[in-house]
């Protein structure tokens, strides 16, 4: 319940501020590295990717918030032995395929032709390779807009103590 009236309060005080606001859409993809910790087992990163279409919507005073819909791939490399306590083979890659919905909260100075940005976002995702996998998470990082293009590096955590970096690219159109 708190959650829904969170969200309610939020898109609430987005569409007063949204009057001056200048919207974009773009096309963003990108490279995620991933892993996961989980006791007496040694993980190891999976490189992977993530690709999707976002909008976002500027604010007054240096604000933004940026959505959209991300298909994502996220894993972890196992590493066991005979004695390990899941008794799991040497080695076993485990790669989750996401749908994610992104709600990411940037500031940033805008210098003509430069805007560099602190971001900060919360996401839900489903995944496609699980049944009734729900995940949430939250991110932050930096990132910088030039021209059309912006370029963003972000730490993120999901419930599940997945844990990575993702750096995107995203051309707005």
């Amino acid at each position: 319940m708190a959650r829904k009236l969170f969200i309610a309060i939020l898109l609430l005080a987005l569409a007063g501020a949204v009057a001056p606001a200048q919207v974009r859409f773009g096309a963003k993809a990108g490279f995620t590295s991933s892993n996961a910790s989980i006791k007496d087992i040694d993980t190891k990163s999976v490189n992977a990717f993530h690709i999707g279409a976002v909008a976002e919507v500027g604010l007054l005073a240096g604000f933004s918030v940026q959505s959209g819909v991300l298909y994502q791939v996220k894993g972890v490399s196992l590493e066991g032995d005979d004695n390990s306590l899941f008794n799991l083979p040497r080695i076993a890659d485990k790669r989750y395929q996401f749908l994610e919905i992104p709600v990411q909260v940037q500031w940033g100075l805008d210098l003509i032709f430069v805007r560099p940005f602190v971001l900060g976002e919360y996401y839900a995702g489903y995944s496609l390779n699980e049944d009734n996998a729900f995940e949430h998470g939250f991110a932050f990082g930096l990132g910088l807009d030039v021209m059309q293009t912006q370029f963003s590096a972000k730490f993120f955590r999901n419930k599940d103590d997945m844990k990575g970096l993702q750096i995107s690219a995203v051309l707005f159109f």
